[in-house]
């Protein structure tokens, strides 16, 4: 029997989950942000100042949804710091659940006068160790949050760091304001680590857009890199429902447009691609390339289910690429 991995009915939205305004210390407005990214083909921003939540319900129309969050950061030694986002799965939830005030940028020191805030927001310890960063990230799932794990090269963290934190719903597998910035914030080496280390998270894409430079700048750091959601409408709850269950992928070019698994053999079909592999949880791949002057679309390969789990990337003639989340052995359906 099919089991489609990226559901076969809805409409794929694309998506900045991570976004800066003039309300913590971005250059624009949120309503600039918002025509910026509906002129880019975005469907959806997470508007995420800094340390500082605000929904902004004003801005929404019939082609664009705002989905309410902020970014909350611990500092620790030696520049170390933690990033992490916290994304409201209920529109009506606009009660910021953590504040440090010591972390407040910008805008942010007037923004939050204006944000409503949980009788205990202000209790909670900036401490920086693995399992306060756990309780922080559990206290946001709790609260009705996504939180997704931002920019580790960025953020100087390794493994050691990182991979004591537990509570998260999924990684940046690429921060495209900090690889502009110079960061090597193509993460996908971390989301193994993450996996491999028995975690069970999704990764995304997002800008991390602060808009300091010109969108036709080289290195602008506005709309490239995006998640593509798949829900059956673009309202606020079929939006995070569907992020909340992986029906997504990250992207900097490429398109996925379908991924299915029938007695144990998957198939994913693509825009124009020069290489699509499969990685396993337990050394295995699978493999298609185009050669030089071709293109392939798809790639069809059995999955051993001993070998725990598979991810799947895809990359294009120019070299940018898009990732499915790790599917789970246990989550397929049994083998005939």
């Amino acid at each position: 029997m099919r089991k489609y991995l990226l559901p076969e009915k809805g409409t794929f939205y694309k998506a900045n989950l991570h976004c800066h305004t003039v309300l913590s210390d971005g250059m624009l407005t949120p309503l600039q942000v918002r025509e910026l990214y509906r002129s880019r083909g975005y469907s959806v921003v997470a508007f995420t100042d800094h340390n500082a939540m605000l929904p902004h319900p004003e801005l929404r129309t019939p082609d664009f949804l705002p989905l309410t969050g902020y970014e909350l950061n611990v500092n620790g030694p030696a520049r170390k710091t933690a990033h992490f986002n916290f994304i409201a799965m209920d529109e009506d939830n606009d009660v910021q659940p953590v504040l440090f005030r010591d972390n407040l940028k910008k805008g942010a020191v007037e923004t939050i006068e204006k944000c409503r805030l949980a009788p205990e927001a202000e209790t909670y310890v900036a401490e920086y160790s693995p399992e306060n960063i756990t309780k922080l990230m559990r206290t946001g799932r709790e609260k009705g949050f996504f939180v997704i794990y931002n920019h580790p090269d960025w953020s100087l963290e390794v493994f050691g760091d990182y991979g004591g934190y537990h509570g998260m719903h999924a990684m940046e597998i690429v921060n495209y304001g900090c690889v502009m910035s110079g960061y090597d914030d193509v993460n996908y080496r971390v989301y193994d680590e993450f996996l491999h280390a028995g975690e069970r998270i999704f990764c995304v894409a997002a800008d991390d857009n602060h808009n300091k430079l010109p969108l036709d700048d080289p290195r602008s750091d506005s709309c490239g890199g995006w998640t593509m959601i798949k829900a059956p409408a673009l309202e606020y709850s079929a939006v995070t429902s569907a992020l909340a269950a992986g029906d997504c992928y990250a992207s900097t070019g490429p398109e996925i447009r379908e991924l299915w698994i029938e007695d144990g053999r998957v198939h994913i079909g693509t825009s124009d691609a020069a290489f699509i592999n499969a990685k396993f949880g337990v050394r295995g791949a699978a493999a298609v390339s185009a050669g030089p002057a071709g293109a392939v679309n798809s790639l069809d390969f059995n999955f051993p289910y001993e070998k725990k789990w598979f991810r799947i990337t895809v990359r294009d003639a120019r070299g940018f690429r898009a990732w499915t989340r790790a599917y789970f052995a246990d989550e397929l359906p049994p083998l005939a």
